[in-house]
């Protein structure tokens, strides 16, 4: 339950429980006769109190019920099942991969949503946006998994063999290594040299 949704979870149930225990203490105050209306003295204790207990109770009520919800639910996972370079307008005799030129890169993962997933290119002679931007003011920064995908722009700055990994773990994941050679960017597409 050390995730922040767990934690906001038992929140949302604890004031929807203290919620509802106001609510039982007013129908408590409001439909129940005075004793002294009845001609008896020990029907109700007194309003202030019983509004306390009411409370107390669906606190109690409401972080039993989300503490069952937060341990019983499985840990969230995104394996991340593959990993795809698009080379866009990208043209080359050998490659279709060039320096200064930008590709969208796609992790897919097993779930719809889940936590962070990262993109790595080992030789570290590339740009990766928008996190490398963002990361000058979050160093932990990462764009969302949307619909069971990962999206990033890759720029690499060098030539040579660039090998990308798309990982949820330490485990890692997927490896997609490319060849890079010079190249001309012109708008949206590239001319990729021998």
């Amino acid at each position: 339950m050390d995730s922040p949704s767990g934690k906001k979870l038992v929140a949302v149930l604890a004031a929807v429980g203290a919620s509802t225990g106001a609510a039982a203490a007013v129908v408590w105050a409001v439909a129940i006769p005075d004793p002294q209306e009845l001609g008896v003295t020990d029907v109700r204790p007194s309003w202030f109190a019983v509004s306390l207990y009411l409370v107390a109770a669906g606190v109690a009520v409401g972080l039993v019920v989300a503490s069952f919800l937060c341990w019983a639910a499985p840990a969230a996972s995104a394996e991340v099942v593959s990993l795809d370079i698009l080379p866009g307008l990208s043209a080359g005799p050998t490659t279709q991969f060039g320096v200064g030129c930008t590709y969208l890169v796609v992790a897919r993962t097993d779930t719809p949503s889940g936590p962070r997933v990262d993109i790595q290119d080992y030789t570290n002679e590339s740009v990766m946006f928008p996190e490398e931007l963002a990361w000058n003011v979050d160093p932990y920064f990462s764009t969302p998994v949307v619909l069971g995908h990962k999206f990033t722009l890759w720029t690499p700055t060098a030539p040579g063999e660039h090998s990308l990994m798309a990982y949820e773990t330490s485990a890692g994941g997927p490896i997609r290594t490319v060849t890079v050679n010079p190249a001309t960017p012109l708008g949206p597409g590239c001319i990729v040299a021998p």
